[in-house]
């Protein structure tokens, strides 16, 4: 008998299957959007008994502490600039940090009020977890860009990117930024990293009423405390409105933020922004503006930041969404009732035009410029939509949890005779 063997057939069959991961997401807050500890060291009596403010040796609560704040906010929120240098310093015997990096607690809630405490419930809800998968990274928001990256703000972020990336089974990050954190995340994408780490980490840039050319209400900050950026609830702001004269005006003459978010001349161009009896002034004028009302560095520091910062708006270079509200009355105009002086003087009349309630719209509009990136651009509109709504509305959560989804097309190989 002889044994037959016949050769045995191998059949490949190859099919492929997509599989659903998400994005982790990283948070960046806008200008008072994250929780600041103080320690202060003042002594009074000729050195020899604490102040009042005095934190006894260790950090407390600044922002927001309403009863530590209104008591001693204005020296420990204050800087100091130097001329010599263009660097900013905290004041005397005060130490400013800025806790909770890498976590959400600091931007969730600003003391007991919540921020972004609806944002990251409802991705946890979609399982996401708090310090994994969803984060923060929070900055002292009285300093711009180029400070920030000075003090290190910028090393930390990108290696935060980069953690999240690895913890996460090497999924890209998603980036949603707020308000101000717009300039903070456009300045670290643009001239920070390059485009090999950019195309490695970075998912999608999501932003959010990003304040991409400031805003008229950064200006009557500056002179009369009339506005301070965006404040996100409702007892601060009648807070900061009983304090305004006070309390304000020498935080915003003092801090770097607010002169980086003053409307930008390339973009409102000869838009009358502070009108008064004898005068109006454009983003043209802020030299003579700051001389009437003796803000003594104003001038001094918004050049600088117009010159060392990328204020050109270059492109991103990342897949990129800008969302922000619209329909919302907007200052655009303040008319003060006399000539302005080195008094706080309020505004007699306020002039809206169309925006989120904080940032006009043509500022909004500034990233309309990107929309022929090879990466992608998508831009939203929501009508009635606030500065400060638009980081807990429905429609726009909807829509990120829309963006961090990634599909991934997995090819498999089976064999069989």
């Amino acid at each position: 008998m002889k044994l037959l063997i016949l050769p045995v057939l191998l059949t490949a069959v190859l099919f492929s299957t997509t599989t659903k991961a998400k994005s982790p997401l990283l948070l960046i807050n806008g200008i008072l959007g994250a929780e600041l500890n103080v320690k202060d060291d003042r002594k009074r009596f000729f050195g020899v008994f604490n102040h009042e403010c005095n934190t006894r040796g260790d950090y407390g609560g600044l922002w927001v502490d309403l009863i530590h704040l209104p008591k001693c906010g204005i020296y420990e929120l204050s800087m100091q600039y130097d001329q010599a240098t263009g660097q900013f310093s905290d004041m005397p015997d005060v130490t400013i940090r800025v806790p909770g990096f890498g976590e959400t607690g600091s931007v969730e809630f600003l003391g007991f009020v919540p921020y972004l405490r609806q944002f990251v419930s409802y991705f946890v809800a979609r399982g996401y977890v708090r310090g994994w998968s969803i984060r923060a990274a929070p900055y002292d928001w009285r300093l711009a860009a180029d400070e920030l990256q000075r003090r290190g703000y910028y090393k930390q972020l990108k290696e935060l990117v980069q953690t999240m990336y690895t913890e996460n089974g090497n999924q890209k990050v998603t980036l949603v930024v707020h308000s101000m954190g717009a300039l903070v995340s456009h300045h670290f994408l643009t001239s920070y990293v390059n485009q090999k780490w950019k195309d490695q980490y970075i998912h999608a840039w999501v932003t959010l009423s990003g304040a991409w050319s400031g805003g008229v209400t950064a200006a009557a900050s500056i002179i009369s405390g009339k506005e301070f950026g965006e404040i996100p609830i409702d007892f601060l702001a009648d807070f900061a409105s009983r304090a305004a004269a006070g309390f304000i005006v020498p935080i915003a003459r003092s801090i770097e933020s607010l002169p980086w978010l003053l409307p930008r001349a390339s973009v409102f161009k000869d838009m009358p922004l502070i009108t008064t009896p004898g005068r109006s002034y454009t983003a043209a004028d802020y030299e003579e503006l700051f001389k009437r009302i003796q803000y003594t560095n104003g001038h001094e520091i918004h050049q600088k930041l117009i010159r060392n910062l990328n204020v050109d708006y270059a492109a991103p270079n990342v897949p990129t969404y800008c969302y922000y509200g619209v329909g919302v009355p907007t200052p655009e105009r303040f008319y003060y009732g006399r000539d302005l002086d080195d008094s706080i003087t309020q505004p007699l009349m306020t002039i809206n035009g169309d925006g989120d309630g904080t940032v006009n719209l043509v500022s909004s509009q500034v990233c309309h410029r990107w929309t022929g990136m090879r990466q992608g651009f998508q831009l939203k509109q929501y009508d009635g939509v606030s500065h400060i709504a638009i980081v807990s509305e429905r429609r726009v959560l909807d829509d990120i949890a829309q963006i961090v989804e990634v599909r991934k097309a997995t090819r498999r190989t089976f064999r069989r005779a």
